[in-house]
């Protein structure tokens, strides 16, 4: 058996991003981030990276049925873990985050264990070092030049 393998089965990397409702106080963040990650180890999670929750505005107002009554939310704390878990393990996950009243929305996905996060105007070349700042600039280059680009790329 591997190391990525288990009794259950092959063990995956996921995300979980999370949107904490903003009515909780800010000194019970840390309280409502330790209960998420504990519904994650008890899930058999091993943790990879995360970010604490920062107050947010949202694109769209959300409703949530919070007790007894529709409420509406245009702010929440935005936060997000990465884990390796087995696909049955975090279908339990999931649902637990669902009757989690407290989230006022999540996604959780399948990624890869390499963080993907490249800031703002920043690149890397092909040996990771960071080089010049990006323009974001558009340039209009014949079908010919993007090809002479895009073969080697989709050849490898």
């Amino acid at each position: 058996m591997t190391e990525t393998m288990t009794e259950k089965g092959e063990r995956r990397i996921y995300e979980v991003g999370y949107l904490l409702l903003p009515s909780i106080p800010e000194e019970h963040l840390a309280k409502e981030v330790s209960e998420i990650k504990k519904l994650i180890s008890d899930a058999g999670g091993e943790f990879i990276s995360e970010e604490d929750p920062k107050l947010r505005p949202l694109a769209y107002e959300m409703v949530k049925l919070v007790g007894t009554r529709n409420e509406k939310f245009r702010s929440a704390y935005f936060g997000w873990v990465k884990f390796e878990t087995t696909a049955p393990e975090v279908l339990v996950l999931k649902e637990k985050f669902d009757s989690k009243e407290s989230i006022l929305r999540h996604l959780l996905v399948k990624t890869v264990r390499e963080d993907t996060y490249v800031p703002r105007g920043l690149a890397t070349d092909e040996d990771g070092a960071q080089s010049e700042e990006v323009s974001s600039e558009r340039v209009m280059v014949s079908p010919e030049e993007g090809e002479k680009v895009v073969d080697p790329i989709i050849t490898e």
